[in-house]
């Protein structure tokens, strides 16, 4: 790769910055989920306060939400193609499905925890419509 071809990409990255909330969001619900079944990150981040979790995820998705619509506005504005903001919109989910599989995974294990404990009925509703 040359130079300027490393430049050219620096630019494009400039321009898609903004999308950094909407690219991270996936991700810091994965950290809130984790700071709520870790009792020591939900004393040390949170205080031990389900408000703030609620607060801090509401923050960051509006955030997310400002700065995916100003960018879009922005590449419409500037008349760029679709295809271009498809080819974005598409990294951004393939980016996503890490964490979306990581927040399955932490959700099956802890109802798979609940269950063990007997907090949970063994009865699924399908068990009980038969």
């Amino acid at each position: 790769m040359t130079l300027s071809g490393c430049m050219k990409g620096m630019r494009d990255m400039k321009r898609y910055m903004p999308l950094a909330p909407a690219i991270l969001f996936p991700y810091v619900v994965l950290l809130a989920l984790v700071c709520v079944f870790n009792g020591f990150f939900m004393e040390s981040v949170f205080q031990n306060n389900g408000l703030l979790v609620i607060f801090a995820l509401l923050a960051w998705y509006v955030a997310a939400l400002v700065c995916a619509v100003i960018t879009t506005l922005a590449r419409v504005r500037n008349k760029h193609d679709a295809r271009g903001l498809l080819r974005v919109s598409m990294v951004i989910k393939l980016i996503h499905i890490p964490s979306y599989l990581l927040i399955f995974v932490i959700g099956a294990k802890r109802r798979q925890d609940d269950q063990k404990a007997g907090r949970l009925p063994r009865r699924t509703a399908i068990r009980v419509l038969r």
